[in-house]
């Protein structure tokens, strides 16, 4: 259950720190100066927190580690892989704004 709970709070940290990225860079300003830089910080940004999804459905492909929670049922596991499918989703939009700002001009 705590191995859980600390997944789930990394999960929405990750979320949190996308939306920040994205809300940063909703203006024409850099954030450091150069468009080069905020787009490379976006494409690790946004790879990084794809990984943390990627590797929990891994776990539960190859290794059956569906992390299993007393009591918790169907929407306690329908919440986690809605919460990691999300996760995967706002990285990869990470990753796209900074493609964008990395190849504009």
């Amino acid at each position: 259950m705590k191995r859980r709970f600390q997944k789930t709070v990394l999960l929405c940290a990750l979320v949190l720190a996308a939306l920040l990225y994205g809300f940063l860079m909703n203006g024409e300003a850099a954030l450091n100066g150069m468009n080069t830089r905020d787009g490379i910080a976006g494409v690790m940004l946004g790879l990084f927190i794809c990984s943390q999804p990627a590797a929990n459905f891994l776990d539960a492909l190859l290794f059956r580690r569906f992390l299993p929670v007393a009591g918790g049922g169907v929407f306690s596991e329908l919440f986690w892989w809605t919460l990691n499918i999300l996760v995967l989703v706002v990285g990869w939009n990470v990753i796209f704004i900074g493609m964008v700002r990395l190849t504009g001009r």
